[in-house]
């Protein structure tokens, strides 16, 4: 399989992010209603979602720190609300992996989150130790490409990943030097994997109010499904399992895995709750919902 490269058009890319910023700032329901159409059309070829059943997607950031200055996203170290030191440790990572096997889980791993996952230089050993767990499971990540080049590309493949997907920051839209070795020279019969051109200053959605350096405010709550809390777990570098993935900064807390099991943490009754609310389209169920303009 050819290493695929998502390469949009700058100057449409651009105008696309100040078009969306202007709606969502100006007329925040015409997007509620733009998502709502889109979601209505594909709604006949979509899950159907029970906040009883187990989640099929874990994400799990062994490092909580991003290394890039992306202007969009609350990761960002513009914002200085990550630390360079916050290292999941070997000890959590593994009770992870060990309640997952005891439960029999047949789900997907992504090993990436809110953060930049080569920043820990363990992360390959971290995919092996998963993958002699899980040999059939699927793994993925996502990485900003700054710390990637050719061989650590072809490391993680071969430690276990399936899918590599390097999200190239830069306002021209040229490949970073890692990433253009990427291109040129890996196997691409190791895995999948994609590049995709992506503008560093511009904007995609406020997050659940988690864009920083902004005074946005919803006047009233989306009605609006949201999926992402029912079939999604993430898994911090101290425990903390937050809501969602919007949720960059951790607000709202469902648990600690240093103090609950995952089980535990996944069907504790306010976490039951919030899933209901959002398969019923009620984004007042808790204040970071209230305030987020994703349709996921």
């Amino acid at each position: 399989m050819p290493i695929k490269l998502v390469a949009p058009n700058k100057t449409f890319s651009k105008l696309k992010g100040e078009i969306t910023k202007f709606i969502t700032n100006k007329l925040p329901y015409l997007k509620e209603k733009f998502f709502k159409f889109r979601f209505d059309r594909l709604n006949s070829q979509r899950p159907k979602y029970d906040p009883n059943k187990l989640f099929d997607h874990i994400c799990i950031e062994t490092v909580s720190y991003c290394n890039n200055n992306c202007s969009f996203c609350a990761a960002s170290t513009l914002y200085n609300h990550k630390s360079k030191t916050s290292f999941m440790s070997e000890q959590l990572y593994m009770k992870i992996l060990n309640e997952l096997k005891e439960i029999n889980y047949k789900g997907n791993f992504g090993f990436w989150c809110n953060n930049e996952p080569l920043v820990d230089e363990r992360i390959f050993d971290f995919i092996k130790k998963a993958r002699d767990v899980f040999p059939n499971a699927h793994f993925s990540m996502y990485t900003n490409g700054i710390l990637l080049n050719k061989e650590k590309a072809e490391r993680l493949l071969k430690s276990g990943l399936n899918r590599l997907i390097i999200d190239n920051y830069d306002d021209d839209f040229k490949l970073l030097k890692g990433v253009r070795d990427v291109y040129e020279n890996l196997d691409p019969n190791l895995g999948d994997v994609e590049i995709r051109l992506e503008l560093k200053n511009n904007f995609k959605s406020y997050r659940a109010r988690e864009t920083l350096g902004t005074d946005f405010s919803l006047p009233r709550p989306f009605h609006l499904i949201c999926e992402r809390p029912n079939f999604e777990i993430i898994v911090v570098y101290d425990g903390t399992v937050p809501l969602c993935c919007a949720d960059a900064t951790w607000e709202q807390k469902m648990g600690n895995v240093n103090e609950q099991s995952l089980i535990e943490i996944w069907f504790s009754p306010e976490y039951k709750r919030i899933r209901q609310a959002l398969l019923e389209s009620d984004r007042s169920c808790n204040y970071l919902c209230a305030q987020c303009d994703n349709l996921n």
